[in-house]
């Protein structure tokens, strides 16, 4: 049974919130983040990332700084906390028009570390320990988790009562997308939207793993109630957007390109398809962009007579398996710089003249993973390789605050 919990937000000021917002710290270029860290602005990137130049070597101190500009940001109006207890309803309309529309609330961490909440992706310890300790001293979530679930008529019903409603902010950010929140505070309301999710059986970490897994590492070793859970934003799996990490090598591990396709023809099969880079149509094909000319890759059907679990039969897995590991001895992704990752929203042409360049040596395309697909690896208890998937919507942080103290 999922268990949702309203909570208190801290939110940008009325008519600030399209300048208060922002993309995470690293999704910007240097220039561009530097100016407006530095301008006459209201961004949340002053909260997280004013200090990164006065402490680069003291991530302590650094932290520190961060809870103190979060103060100065609520003492000077920017940042305002709602007087009740609300669910947030919030939908977001991209560029193209695509929309998300789901709730955002607290998560018990109980749930998290009993499963109820499930994960598909490991976690790396150090990475944990530098959020952790972050959180430890900032006291805050500023962006919410990820959290998807099977698609739910009754919930998706309500939630669109709500949106007839007025709205409670309303505003464009920067890259065209409109977002769109209604605070719901009433009682008798929270009751409702509590009651259609208690009939959901599973939640699935969809992006955020390390927060979660921060958070409750957190939790554990503290004991007041702020602690024992976290922000998240829930949407049915449906609305998920799932695409592809493609993946460069710099180098055929001192293969010739012939040995090198000789061998992929022992798994694959292989078919000259032009000159230029295409991504595959379908699942288990995959596509090599190889010295100018792009191949088909078909997994030939004999690798199934196995009946491969759901984790073997991923396109990421196989391509690890028989490929990247036997062939380039390429063992850990996560480690080897001999293997970068192209997100799925990166142009084909962008990826192409990457390897033109002489950058890397070939790129293989992969076809997306189904949001089905993964939730069965997260119900098996199972784990994804390093970079399957690119997931969104991408979060913007500031808009609504979880504060800890």
């Amino acid at each position: 049974m999922a268990k949702i919990l309203p909570f208190r937000a801290l939110r940008p000021a009325p008519g600030y919130s399209g300048e208060v917002a922002t993309q995470s710290y690293d999704s910007y270029e240097k220039e561009e983040r530097e100016t407006l860290i530095s301008g006459d602005n209201k961004t949340f990137l002053k909260v997280i990332g004013g200090a990164y130049k006065t402490f680069p070597k003291s991530p302590k101190s650094r932290y520190k700084a961060v809870r103190k500009a979060f103060e100065k940001a609520k003492e000077n109006g920017t940042l305002i906390k709602d007087q009740l207890d609300a669910i947030y309803i919030y939908r977001i309309t991209t560029s193209s028009g695509y929309k998300y529309l789901g709730t955002i609330a607290c998560l018990p961490i109980s749930d998290y570390d009993n499963n109820t909440i499930l994960k598909h992706e490991d976690t790396l310890t150090a990475r944990e320990t530098i959020f952790e300790t972050y959180l430890d001293l900032v006291n805050f979530n500023a962006e919410p988790v990820l959290v998807s679930y099977p698609d739910h008529e009754g919930l998706n019903e309500l939630l669109q009562t709500y949106c007839q409603l007025d709205p409670t902010d309303d505003f464009e950010f920067s890259d065209g997308s409109k977002h769109t929140i209604w605070a719901i505070s009433k009682p008798s309301d929270i009751v409702k939207i509590i009651q259609q999710f208690q009939s959901i059986t599973q939640l699935y970490i969809a992006d955020g793993h390390h927060r979660a897994a921060s958070s409750s590492r957190l939790a554990a070793s503290r004991v007041d109630a702020a602690s024992q859970q976290f922000m998240t934003y829930l949407i049915p799996e449906s609305q998920l957007q799932i695409l592809e990490f493609n993946r460069y090598i710099k180098n055929l591990n001192g293969h010739t390109e012939e040995y090198f396709l000789e061998q992929l023809a022992k798994f694959f099969e292989v078919k000259l398809i032009g000159n230029e880079m295409s991504l595959p149509k379908k699942l288990h094909q995959f596509t090599l962009y190889l010295n100018k000319k792009c191949f088909e890759l078909n997994v030939i059907p004999s690798y199934f007579e196995n009946q491969p679990n759901a984790l073997e039969a991923l396109d990421v897995y196989i391509l690890n398996s028989l490929v990247f590991e036997p062939l380039l001895n390429i063992l850990d992704l996560k480690m080897d710089d001999r293997v970068q990752f192209a997100p799925g929203h990166l142009s084909i042409s962008a990826m192409q003249n990457t390897v033109d360049q002489g950058k890397y040596k070939a790129v293989f395309g992969l076809f997306p993973i189904a949001a089905q697909s993964i939730r069965l690896i997260a119900d098996q208890h199972l784990t994804l390789p390093p970079k399957s998937t690119y997931i969104q919507p991408k979060l913007l942080s500031g808009l609504t605050i979880y504060e800890l103290l």
